[in-house]
């Protein structure tokens, strides 16, 4: 017997169509929030470069440190004109 809860047991069919609906609409909001944003993309291209390059530890530790460098937008946007060079 499963120890899994499922939401058939749990929500009328009410609650799983609004919240069906509600996940959809999130998801299409992100979606614009991202294609707005795309410096996120570049943002995160750099973070995961530098942890695959420099392997840390406590990834959180590194993180916190990356992301407070006041240097971050100028290490960002020379890492992503370097990697359409190399494309």
């Amino acid at each position: 017997m499963s120890s899994e809860v499922r939401f058939e047991s749990i929500l009328t069919v009410e609650q799983r169509n609004t919240l069906k609906t509600d996940a959809t609409q999130t998801r299409i909001e992100n979606e614009i929030y991202l294609r707005d944003h795309p410096e996120i993309k570049d943002i995160l291209h750099y973070f995961m470069g530098q942890v695959l390059l420099k392997k840390p530890e406590n990834v959180k530790d590194f993180a916190a440190e990356l992301f407070s460098d006041p240097k971050l937008a100028k290490k960002v946007s020379l890492n992503k004109r370097t990697s359409i060079v190399a494309e």
